[in-house]
Protein backbone atom coordinates (compact mmCIF):
# COMPACT_ATOMS: atom_id res chain seq x y z
CA UNK A 1 0.00 0.00 0.00
CA UNK A 2 2.96 2.60 -0.96
CA UNK A 3 0.24 5.25 -2.31
CA UNK A 4 -0.40 5.67 1.48
CA UNK A 5 2.62 4.37 3.34
CA UNK A 6 5.29 6.29 0.98
CA UNK A 7 2.63 8.89 0.08
CA UNK A 8 4.65 11.95 -0.81
CA UNK A 9 2.59 14.03 1.65
CA UNK A 10 3.70 11.67 4.50
CA UNK A 11 7.40 11.30 3.32
CA UNK A 12 7.35 15.23 2.99
CA UNK A 13 5.67 15.69 6.41
CA UNK A 14 3.02 17.83 4.67
CA UNK A 15 -0.68 18.41 5.08
CA UNK A 16 -2.45 17.63 1.46
CA UNK A 17 -3.45 21.28 1.36
CA UNK A 18 0.57 22.30 1.14
CA UNK A 19 1.20 25.27 -1.32
CA UNK A 20 4.22 24.80 -3.36
CA UNK A 21 6.38 27.58 -1.01
CA UNK A 22 5.36 25.33 2.06
CA UNK A 23 6.42 22.41 -0.26
CA UNK A 24 9.21 24.03 -1.17
CA UNK A 25 10.44 24.91 1.90
CA UNK A 26 9.43 21.78 3.89
CA UNK A 27 12.18 19.90 0.91
CA UNK A 28 14.84 22.82 1.90
CA UNK A 29 14.83 22.26 5.65
CA UNK A 30 14.71 18.79 5.04
CA UNK A 31 17.54 18.73 2.24
CA UNK A 32 19.90 20.70 5.54
CA UNK A 33 18.45 17.60 8.29
CA UNK A 34 19.51 15.27 5.74
CA UNK A 35 23.40 16.83 5.31
CA UNK A 36 23.74 16.73 8.96
CA UNK A 37 22.81 13.21 8.99
CA UNK A 38 19.70 13.90 10.85
CA UNK A 39 16.61 11.61 11.33
CA UNK A 40 13.92 13.25 10.41
CA UNK A 41 10.23 12.28 12.25
CA UNK A 42 6.44 13.60 11.89
CA UNK A 43 3.50 13.17 14.18
CA UNK A 44 1.78 10.77 10.98
CA UNK A 45 4.91 8.85 10.86
CA UNK A 46 2.66 7.33 13.60
CA UNK A 47 -0.39 7.10 11.71
CA UNK A 48 0.22 3.37 10.14
CA UNK A 49 2.43 0.17 11.95
CA UNK A 50 5.05 0.90 8.42
CA UNK A 51 6.61 4.45 8.79
CA UNK A 52 7.78 6.46 5.61
CA UNK A 53 11.31 5.89 4.17
CA UNK A 54 12.98 9.08 3.76
CA UNK A 55 16.35 9.47 2.07
CA UNK A 56 17.34 11.83 -0.33
CA UNK A 57 16.45 10.12 -3.19
CA UNK A 58 12.96 9.35 -1.70
CA UNK A 59 12.58 13.13 -0.80
CA UNK A 60 13.23 14.14 -3.91
CA UNK A 61 10.69 11.62 -5.65
CA UNK A 62 7.96 12.89 -3.56
CA UNK A 63 8.45 16.64 -4.47
CA UNK A 64 8.61 14.83 -8.43
CA UNK A 65 5.42 13.32 -7.46
CA UNK A 66 3.41 16.26 -6.25
CA UNK A 67 4.64 19.38 -9.48
CA UNK A 68 2.23 18.49 -11.49
CA UNK A 69 -1.38 19.59 -10.29
CA UNK A 70 -3.13 16.51 -11.48
CA UNK A 71 -0.43 14.35 -9.90
CA UNK A 72 -0.63 16.39 -6.43
CA UNK A 73 -4.29 15.54 -6.67
CA UNK A 74 -3.56 11.71 -7.19
CA UNK A 75 -1.78 11.32 -4.05
CA UNK A 76 -3.91 13.83 -2.15
CA UNK A 77 -6.68 11.51 -2.33
CA UNK A 78 -4.30 8.55 -0.81
CA UNK A 79 -3.55 10.86 2.37
CA UNK A 80 -5.24 12.95 5.10
CA UNK A 81 -6.99 15.87 4.48
CA UNK A 82 -5.86 17.57 7.76
CA UNK A 83 -8.71 19.98 8.57
CA UNK A 84 -7.69 22.33 11.56
CA UNK A 85 -11.05 23.87 11.61
CA UNK A 86 -12.23 19.79 13.13
CA UNK A 87 -12.28 18.84 16.58
CA UNK A 88 -13.02 15.49 15.30
CA UNK A 89 -10.50 14.98 13.04
CA UNK A 90 -8.05 16.29 15.30
CA UNK A 91 -9.09 14.02 18.03
CA UNK A 92 -8.23 11.11 16.06
CA UNK A 93 -5.47 11.85 14.54
CA UNK A 94 -4.39 12.11 18.51
CA UNK A 95 -5.40 8.67 18.57
CA UNK A 96 -3.78 7.40 15.78
CA UNK A 97 -0.42 9.08 16.82
CA UNK A 98 -0.69 7.72 19.95
CA UNK A 99 -1.08 3.90 18.00
CA UNK A 100 -5.07 3.77 18.87
CA UNK A 101 -6.41 2.84 15.44
CA UNK A 102 -9.67 1.50 16.71
CA UNK A 103 -10.39 4.55 18.60
CA UNK A 104 -9.68 7.18 15.73
CA UNK A 105 -12.34 4.69 13.56
CA UNK A 106 -14.88 4.80 16.45
CA UNK A 107 -14.19 9.04 16.29
CA UNK A 108 -14.72 9.07 12.62
CA UNK A 109 -17.28 6.43 12.09
CA UNK A 110 -19.29 8.06 14.75
CA UNK A 111 -19.36 11.10 12.79
CA UNK A 112 -19.87 9.49 9.41
CA UNK A 113 -22.77 7.26 9.99
CA UNK A 114 -25.43 9.29 8.63
CA UNK A 115 -23.79 10.22 5.37
CA UNK A 116 -21.19 13.03 3.82
CA UNK A 117 -22.19 16.79 5.07
CA UNK A 118 -20.31 19.62 4.60
CA UNK A 119 -19.08 19.39 8.44
CA UNK A 120 -17.95 16.05 8.13
CA UNK A 121 -16.61 15.79 5.00
CA UNK A 122 -12.92 15.62 6.60
CA UNK A 123 -14.02 12.94 8.27
CA UNK A 124 -15.32 11.07 5.93
CA UNK A 125 -12.49 11.23 3.82
CA UNK A 126 -10.18 10.61 6.58
CA UNK A 127 -11.58 7.49 7.58
CA UNK A 128 -11.78 5.80 3.85
CA UNK A 129 -8.20 6.95 3.78
CA UNK A 130 -7.26 5.28 7.31
CA UNK A 131 -9.10 1.83 5.85
CA UNK A 132 -7.84 1.98 3.10
CA UNK A 133 -4.12 1.90 4.64
CA UNK A 134 -4.99 -0.97 7.33
CA UNK A 135 -6.36 -3.22 4.35
CA UNK A 136 -3.31 -4.67 3.21
CA UNK A 137 -1.18 -5.29 6.09
CA UNK A 138 1.70 -8.24 6.11
CA UNK A 139 0.71 -9.04 2.12
CA UNK A 140 -2.80 -10.24 2.61
CA UNK A 141 -6.07 -7.88 2.03
CA UNK A 142 -8.50 -7.27 4.44
CA UNK A 143 -11.65 -7.18 2.68
CA UNK A 144 -13.86 -5.21 5.05
CA UNK A 145 -11.38 -2.74 5.58
CA UNK A 146 -10.91 -1.97 1.86
CA UNK A 147 -14.10 -2.44 0.94
CA UNK A 148 -14.84 0.20 4.18
CA UNK A 149 -12.41 2.21 2.48
CA UNK A 150 -13.35 2.02 -1.40
CA UNK A 151 -17.52 2.95 -0.44
CA UNK A 152 -16.37 6.00 1.90
CA UNK A 153 -14.07 7.27 -1.09
CA UNK A 154 -16.80 6.43 -3.55
CA UNK A 155 -19.21 8.51 -1.47
CA UNK A 156 -16.58 11.30 -0.92
CA UNK A 157 -15.75 11.49 -4.78
CA UNK A 158 -19.61 11.54 -5.72
CA UNK A 159 -20.43 14.30 -3.71
CA UNK A 160 -20.12 17.77 -4.48
CA UNK A 161 -17.36 18.41 -1.50
CA UNK A 162 -15.12 16.53 -3.75
CA UNK A 163 -14.84 19.72 -5.95
CA UNK A 164 -14.52 22.01 -2.71
CA UNK A 165 -11.68 19.55 -1.93
CA UNK A 166 -10.04 20.21 -5.16
CA UNK A 167 -9.80 24.00 -4.94
CA UNK A 168 -8.21 23.53 -1.24
CA UNK A 169 -5.76 21.31 -2.74
CA UNK A 170 -4.75 22.92 -6.07
CA UNK A 171 -6.68 26.88 -6.02
CA UNK A 172 -8.91 28.12 -7.76
CA UNK A 173 -6.41 28.67 -10.92
CA UNK A 174 -6.06 25.38 -11.69
CA UNK A 175 -8.69 23.33 -14.05
CA UNK A 176 -8.89 19.76 -13.20
CA UNK A 177 -11.32 16.47 -14.96
CA UNK A 178 -12.73 15.37 -12.36
CA UNK A 179 -14.42 12.15 -13.91
CA UNK A 180 -10.37 11.55 -14.98
CA UNK A 181 -9.05 11.90 -11.19
CA UNK A 182 -11.56 9.84 -10.06
CA UNK A 183 -11.18 6.97 -13.08
CA UNK A 184 -7.17 7.27 -11.70
CA UNK A 185 -8.24 6.46 -7.97
CA UNK A 186 -10.21 3.61 -8.65
CA UNK A 187 -7.28 1.97 -11.06
CA UNK A 188 -5.01 2.56 -8.75
CA UNK A 189 -7.27 0.75 -6.44
CA UNK A 190 -7.94 -2.21 -8.69
CA UNK A 191 -4.04 -2.68 -9.01
CA UNK A 192 -3.83 -2.70 -5.14
CA UNK A 193 -6.55 -5.32 -4.68
CA UNK A 194 -5.74 -7.54 -7.82
CA UNK A 195 -2.61 -8.73 -5.77
CA UNK A 196 -4.64 -10.49 -3.70
CA UNK A 197 -7.43 -12.01 -6.25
Amino acid sequence: MDLIYQNPFRVLGLPVTATDREIAKQIGDMAIYADMGKTIEYDSDLFFPIKPNRTTESIQEAKQKIDQPNNKLFYSLFWFWGNSNNTIDEMAFEELKNGNIEKAIEFWERETKNGITAQNKSNHKNLSVLRLGLSVQNGKLDKNHFLNGLTLAGEFLASHHFEDFTKQILGSRHSINLLKATNDFVDANFSIVKLHL
